[in-house]
């Protein structure tokens, strides 16, 4: 990164010794408007005789997301807003060598990133995927980018890693979490996640003492759809109050009264409330001044950031654009959290010791991702 104040003396030093074929010029930040909406662009732009002009961004998130875009352009799997964003950047002539080039210098920083020592205890641990379409050898296909957040014992949040694969089993899971234990994860006690293939297995063998809280965001969407349009809005208040209880047992009544309610005229968010006790109510265990944090992985802010620059790219070229793009994103918004204030209050000693109810399970045999038998428990 180069400070404001250095810039005017590294402009005048790159124009001399690209003798009079380029000047270099400082833009301000511009919003361009794309068929997938507006994107913001700072950076220096390098201004050729004949008009054309190449940019050359310094900000952190878009050079990721320009190097996206470059490649999902020359590899033609972007989506009209690439070949719209090619066009006003001047960058229709760029080659796959460069594109190749820009991506590998890229790479080192950003993959040290998510592949960094975790330190400390992190007492929550929030899991959250997104789905992005991802061309591969056998054609275009969705694929999934898994997120893990973790809230430290001071209560700052931080990213510990993120990983894409094409699918979510029991055997993606665990590869995952063991992936994330290997460097360093320690202290867990509160899982918050939605109800992911396999991940309740995968939790039970590589954090037996760690309980998990079925996210309550993804709960209440998913029961909300189960109902009528008309209805919507009325079911996403009264579920609102029904989780607003100050304690579990409040929260089973509050339960129980609004089942028998609904039973008749909505019988399937009857059976959905029916399976909310115990998954969605595990955050009572834990203080009462944590449970807003810990009852949804609340990183929706997070899911835009990255679904705008997704949709901005269309299809990605590669697996290893997409992460990429996830792990620079991921680095900035780190740096945001590192900034801000706690994200709920200091774990005290009482929340490190917490251990919920595990119940016995009877041992069967999971193939992880690699092929290899593990011992698991159901």
């Amino acid at each position: 990164m180069i400070s404001a104040s250095e810039r005017p003396l590294t402009s005048q030093l790159w124009a001399r010794r690209a003798g009079s074929l380029f000047t270099v010029r400082s833009l301000p930040e511009r919003n361009w408007k794309v068929p997938g909406g507006n994107v913001s662009l700072l950076g220096t732009a390098q201004v050729a005789r004949e008009g054309s002009r190449r940019m050359v961004l310094q900000h952190p998130h878009e050079r990721a997301l320009l190097c996206a875009i470059q490649e999902a352009y020359v590899h033609r799997t972007g989506s009209p807003a690439v070949a719209a964003l090619v066009d006003v950047l001047g960058l229709k002539r760029i080659s796959r060598d460069a594109v190749g080039q820009t991506s590998n210098e890229l790479d080192r920083p950003l993959l040290g990133f998510l592949r960094r020592p975790i330190s400390g205890v992190h007492p929550y641990l929030l899991l959250e995927t997104v789905v992005v379409p991802v061309k591969t050898s056998g054609g275009v296909r969705p694929a999934t980018v898994v997120l893990a957040i973790g809230v430290r014992g001071s209560g700052r949040r931080e990213v510990l890693g993120a990983d894409v694969t094409e699918e979510l089993n029991a055997g993606v899971w665990l590869q995952f979490l063991r992936g994330l234990c290997r460097r360093g994860l320690d202290g867990v006690r509160l899982v918050t996640a939605d109800d992911h293939a396999g991940l309740q297995l995968a939790l039970r063998v590589v954090l037996p003492t760690a309980a998990w809280q079925h996210c309550l965001t993804h709960f209440l969407r998913d029961a909300v759809e189960a109902v009528p349009a008309s209805a919507r809005q009325f079911a996403a208040a009264t579920l609102r109050r029904v989780f607003a209880q100050p304690d579990r047992e409040a929260a089973r009544r509050s339960i129980e009264r609004v089942t028998r309610r609904i039973a008749r005229r909505n019988p399937g968010l009857a059976q959905l409330l029916r399976q909310a006790d115990p998954a969605c109510l595990t955050y009572f265990g834990f203080p009462a001044a944590h449970r807003r944090q810990i009852w949804s992985t609340n990183v929706e802010r997070l899911v835009g950031e990255l679904r705008h620059r997704f949709e901005l790219v269309g299809t990605f070229p590669s697996r290893r654009a997409l992460v990429r793009l996830v792990a620079e994103v991921l680095e900035q918004q780190d740096a945001g959290w590192k900034a801000a204030g706690p994200y709920c209050r200091a774990a005290s000693e009482s929340v490190l010791s917490v251990r919920e109810m595990v119940q016995p399970f009877r041992q069967i045999n999971v193939r992880s991702s690699g092929g290899a038998l593990v011992g698991a428990a159901v």
